[in-house]
This record gives structure tokens, sequence and C-alpha cells, in this order.
């Protein structure tokens, strides 16, 4: 959920400057430099299985293969924004200024998005792109899906609350976290979720229907596929500020083993029975706001710091 202009290629996986590697990282942890000058300024990290992707808030895309970062080719036009996503066929798409920018492995192609989406001062008012074969997106209190090679607002979810993930299971169980909780369509109307969590919640983990993951203020929580179970031990509701200025905590990983929590001082990582700390502000870079968004691809765990990623191997 999640900035300066620069052609700058890394050729190679660089590690950051050892003066921003005082406090050495845990086993099993690697720092990753994005880019090295100008210092990519990172507004959202996401995964596919094989690749992970950030942006900037300029629109440049950088991709890693897990061994370097390397730079897609820019879109076509401005692409001012903050979010990114990949679906299950690959497909990168971001916000770009009044509309979506899709890559598809050789070529940008634009999505336009209805005009409910745009803000004030114009460019998108998004709040997350999520969903699985098709991009979704949240903003202004609705959300909106492609429909003939537009976005539209299918449905604002009963009132104006601030929306923040989505997680798009099947047609008839859509998940949206938000100020009210965790909200659910199921294909018909809008309900809340029992989800044991009070007040907002701002992220969403899923692997299946019977295996999400809700992060709020109030704390953590799982469904099973029957019950929401509160998973609180170790996780302090003072760990997790309501949103300023767009940061928060973060949710993210890989379910079942590799569920992580990050918020601006420190990672705490799921064990099945607790959240166990494992960095902390000693081993940030220096750079940047603190910790930012997690995601797995199928060998590792990433999680933005402040231009650079950390790496854990699944």
């Amino acid at each position: 959920m999640k900035r300066l202009v620069g052609i700058a290629l890394a050729g190679a996986a660089m590690v950051a400057p050892a003066s921003a590697q005082d406090a050495p990282l845990p086993e099993g942890f690697t720092r990753v430099m994005i880019r090295p000058a100008p210092l990519f300024q990172t507004t959202a990290l996401v995964c596919s299985a094989e690749r992970a992707y950030v942006r900037d808030w300029q629109g440049h895309v950088m991709q890693w293969d897990g061994a370097t970062w390397s730079a897609l080719p820019d879109p076509p036009s401005e692409a001012r924004g903050q979010a990114i996503w990949v679906g299950a066929d690959g497909a990168v798409v971001i916000d770009a200024n009044e509309s979506l920018a899709r890559w598809d492995g050789r070529a940008w192609e634009t999505i336009a998005v209805d005009p409910w989406f745009r803000g004030q001062r114009g460019g998108l008012d998004l709040d997350a792109i999520g969903g699985r074969s098709v991009p979704w997106v949240l903003g202004r209190g609705a959300i909106g899906v492609p429909v003939e090679g537009t976005v539209r607002p299918f449905d604002v979810a009963g009132a104006w609350y601030p929306l923040s993930d989505v997680v798009v299971l099947a047609s008839d169980r859509v998940l949206v976290a938000s100020a009210a909780g965790v909200l659910r369509w199921d294909g018909r109307a809008w309900s809340t979720e029992a989800t044991q969590l009070e007040g907002e919640v701002f992220d969403l983990l899923a692997s299946a229907p019977n295996d999400v993951w809700a992060l709020g203020v109030a704390g953590a929580a799982h469904f099973d596929g029957a019950t929401w179970t509160r998973a609180a031990e170790g996780l302090d509701p003072s760990m997790l500020p309501r949103r300023v200025r767009g940061r928060t905590a973060h949710l993210g990983g890989a379910s079942p083993d590799h569920v992580y929590v990050s918020t601006i001082d420190r990672v705490l990582r799921w064990s099945g029975e607790r959240w166990v700390p494992v960095l902390d502000d000693s081993h940030r870079s220096g750079f940047g706001h603190g910790y930012g968004s997690i995601c797995a691809t199928s060998r590792h765990v990433l999680i933005e710091e402040g231009g650079h990623v950390l790496v854990r191997a699944r």
C-alpha cells in the first residue's frame, strides 16, 4: 500500500556502503541496493513467483530476478503514482497519472480509469491495486475493475471509509481492508468480517480462501476458512500506529511459514505460535523512513528499506 528522476541502472546487485551496515544483519539476511546514485526512492514493492518489482513516484520500475536488479523501459507518458501490482500472468500494472499502465513483458499499454478515481489535484487518488488475473483498484471509497477497457467503480462500500488493501479470492469473495475493519463482498452485498480486530485494518495477505491474514491497529488475525483467530502473542498494538501520511505497518511474505510484519523500526516473523523479532532499528541502513512493504517470490522474502531491499531465502 505505499519518490527521483534518474535513469541509472544497477547492472548487478550491489550491497549498501559499509557506513550503512554498521550493525551486522541477522544470519540469513542480505541488504541489496536497488540502484546506485541516485538512490531509488521506492513507493511500493510487489512480487510474482519468480520476480520482485519496485517503483518510484515518477513511474520508473525496477525488476529483480533473484540475483540482479534491472530497469523496465519507462512508460511512454507521464507515470506519476505510488502503486504497483503484478498479475498471475506476470503482467505489471502501475498507476500512471490519470490512467493505469500495463507492462506485458514487451511493451506498455494504457488502461483508462474512470474520473471517479481522480484526486482533487489531478492524477489518480488510489489506495491500492490488487486482484489476481485483472487489476482491481481502491480509491475514494470505491472499488474499480476493468470493464470494456476502462476501470470503473462497481460499488461504493456502503460508506466513505478510507480503503487500504484488497484481496480477490473469487468473484464472490473479495476482502477489503478499511478504516471500518475488513469488508467482504459476496457478489451481492457488503458485510463486515468478524476478524476479532477492532478499528482500522490496513493490510491483508492471502494464499487461499482458507489462509488469510489481516493486520490493523489492534494487531493481527488469521482466517482458516471457518474462523478468525487473533495472533496476538509478541505483537503489541502499541507497535502499530494509525496511518500517518500514508505510512503504517505492513503485512507480507508467504503463508504459512513466512509471514512477516514490518513497522518503522522493527520486523517480526510469525513462528506459528507468536511474533518473533528478526530486525530492529539497529539494522536499518539510515536511508528512508524505516522498514516498508514485504513480499515473497518462490525463493525469497523481500523487505523494502530506504532505497534497499533486505532479502532472506525461504
